[in-house]
């Protein structure tokens, strides 16, 4: 039993993990867009591929 629980914990901080990464990935795109810079742009400044930068940033609008 106590396996499943901290197997349970330790899905929790991974998630907990992706959503603070995702946050600062967007508070990120938000400062590139207000100095003009385009999705290609930002991908590469941020390392990200484009998609997933396009994508976060139709998801902000």
């Amino acid at each position: 039993m106590c396996k499943a629980i901290q197997e349970m914990y330790d899905d929790g901080v991974k998630d907990g993990i992706q959503k603070g990464k995702i946050e600062l990935l967007k508070e990120q795109i938000q400062r590139k867009l207000k100095k003009e810079k385009t999705p290609t742009q930002i991908a590469e400044e941020l390392e990200e591929s484009v998609e997933v930068i396009e994508k976060i940033i139709k998801e902000m609008q």
